[in-house]
């Protein structure tokens, strides 16, 4: 059996975002609501956001046109059983049993890897695309990232590991940049209703006012898209479950209604690392890929005003607000491992495979 029809056995399928040979030009300014947020007191829209709380497109002063070319996520966050596969440990804290039991009715091994920083998952890009023959991203003048043992992996700042490089020409497996992952989170068509509204595949533009947690929920369908703080045993609970309660922690992937593009838990279960660091407005890295006006394919904020590597998503712990299209990441070191961040493959369409 080659390799790929393994991947499909750990829940990797691919869902093309923008196919082989194609492109999508996104404009946005001040008439079209991308920016689908919540203010300090909870109301959509307002325009009083913190900028990290209001997404990637955003209109900027005069608008801003941004384009993307063709691309893939995976279907699903990265497996346990197909991260120990591939690094050959599963550190996830969230186990069978202990603080993060798995909930009634649930397959342990399909729960998502947790307990992942920013480096494990780029390895782990590497190492994966060399089993299934693909051409690795990830490079360093310094490190060999293919081959490098899990134990040798920095849990602390690391400048040199801070300085690995991208090849975004290359087919292998890579994480998905800033604009990328929204894109497909918003379901990859900005001529639908739905591209602005709150949640991955919520059926509703309503949004949740941080004020009244509890009352909004049902109201906006979360509870069919996204695992979150107030529905871990499977309804909107009014108060949270305690620790080492079936169902606290992460959840089988898969489990809740996917977006239009069929991408599952892009709000919620774990938060997603990508490519970017982490600066507070999206219009940071703009400069460094500018082309006739055309912001192409950002990368983001380059190192030296970047914070950390950026994650997206909210995780299994994260309130309803945070859960979103639009939040940008929260405060937690990029080197940091912890039961709340894990993987989402990306992969450039450099052909038609």
């Amino acid at each position: 059996m080659s390799f790929w029809h393994v991947l499909i056995s750990f829940k990797t399928s691919e869902v093309v975002v923008i196919p082989f040979k194609s492109e999508e030009t996104i404009y946005v300014d001040d008439t079209r609501a991308y920016d689908s947020f919540f203010d300090d007191g909870g109301q959509r829209g307002s325009g009083v956001a913190s900028e990290n709380r209001r997404g990637y497109f955003i209109p900027g002063e005069n608008g801003r046109t941004i384009k993307l070319s063709a691309y893939a996520l995976s279907q699903f966050l990265v497996t346990q059983e197909l991260y120990q596969k591939v690094m050959g440990v599963n550190p996830s804290l969230c186990k069978e049993t202990g603080n993060y039991p798995l909930a009634d009715g649930e397959v342990q091994k399909y729960r998502p890897a947790d307990y992942v920083n920013w480096y494990d998952a780029v390895v782990f890009c590497n190492k994966l695309s060399i089993l299934a023959g693909l051409e690795p991203c990830y490079y360093s003048s310094h490190i060999d990232i293919c081959n490098v043992d899990y134990s040798s992996i920095p849990t602390g700042d690391d400048e040199i590991w801070n300085d690995i490089r991208c090849d975004f020409t290359k087919g292998g497996y890579r994480l998905p940049t800033d604009a990328e992952w929204e894109y497909a989170a918003r379901g990859g068509d900005d001529s639908k209703a739905d591209c602005c509204w709150p949640f991955a595949g919520a059926k509703s533009s309503n949004g949740i006012n941080k004020s009244n947690f509890f009352s909004t929920y049902k109201e906006v369908n979360l509870d069919e898209v996204a695992w979150f703080l107030y529905n871990l045993t499977g309804i909107t609970a009014g108060g949270k479950i305690s620790e080492g309660t079936k169902g606290y922690g992460t959840h089988e992937v898969g489990k809740k209604s996917p977006n239009r593009l069929g991408l599952y838990d892009m709000s919620g279960n774990l938060w997603e690392w990508c490519w970017d660091w982490q600066n507070e407005s999206a219009l940071a890295g703009d400069k460094n890929c500018m082309k006739n006006g055309i912001i192409v394919n950002s990368t983001g904020a380059s190192h030296d005003v970047g914070l950390r590597r950026l994650y997206r998503g909210g995780s299994w712990d994260s309130s309803g607000y945070l859960v979103t299209v639009a939040d940008r990441g929260g405060t937690f070191d990029h080197f940091y491992r912890n039961c709340w961040r894990g993987i989402r493959l990306a992969r450039t369409r450099v052909n038609d495979n």
